[in-house]
């Protein structure tokens, strides 16, 4: 997959933002970014991402690792990743571990029911940071089984003494279509610190 940016200000341009290669299973090989000029003010300068898989004898990841590779080397954090993923019997991933060179640094574990997501349940550290910050989300459905209520309740601040939480309501069109996502309540006043997206 190739992605281009094209602009009309003054003359015309086709830059080339960044290109995606995957395997035969879809998942992605290589990311490569072709334009950082967002990225100079000491940003992460990110300019590639390389992973190789190992799968089982059902096609299903079991270790993706993860390389990043930096215009400016960064202290070998983040530069390397391992991804371990655990299924139940039915093939739905029931968790995972991140790693780097050192230590794990990020764990998730998911419980079903009836065949369908009912908790996610996250557990990571920052850097060096030896506080345990967390982000637990339960899953609602109602008629045909449609996601109805994201009840999400996470740590990621640690100047904060208590946990934030978000509650998601799902609202259809006569057609049965997503419409809307609307927060009914988002401790945090007047200010939104986090984007919320809809993820695994």
């Amino acid at each position: 997959m190739i992605v281009h940016e094209e602009s009309w200000e003054n003359r015309n341009r086709n830059d080339l933002l960044y290109k995606i290669k995957f395997d035969s299973f879809g998942n992605p090989l290589k990311y490569i970014r072709y334009q950082v000029y967002n990225h100079e003010g000491g940003l992460d300068g990110l300019d590639s991402v390389t992973y190789v898989y190992t799968y089982d004898k059902k096609g299903y990841i079991l270790v993706k690792k993860q390389h990043f590779y930096y215009r400016e080397p960064d202290d070998g954090r983040y530069s390397d990743l391992i991804f371990k993923f655990k299924y139940n019997k039915q093939g739905q991933d029931i968790g995972y571990t991140v790693s780097n060179t050192k230590k794990k640094i990020y764990s998730v574990e998911k419980e079903y029911t009836n065949g369908l997501l009912h908790k996610r349940n996250a557990t990571y550290n920052y850097y060096d940071d030896l506080k345990n910050y967390y982000d637990s989300t339960e899953y609602f459905y109602g008629k045909n089984l449609k996601l109805d209520l994201i009840k999400r309740t996470y740590f990621h601040n640690p100047l904060h003494s208590q946990s934030d939480e978000i509650l998601i309501k799902f609202l259809y069109d006569k057609n049965g279509f997503l419409s809307e996502e609307y927060p009914l309540v988002f401790k945090e006043k007047n200010h939104t610190f986090y984007k919320w997206e809809l993820y695994d």
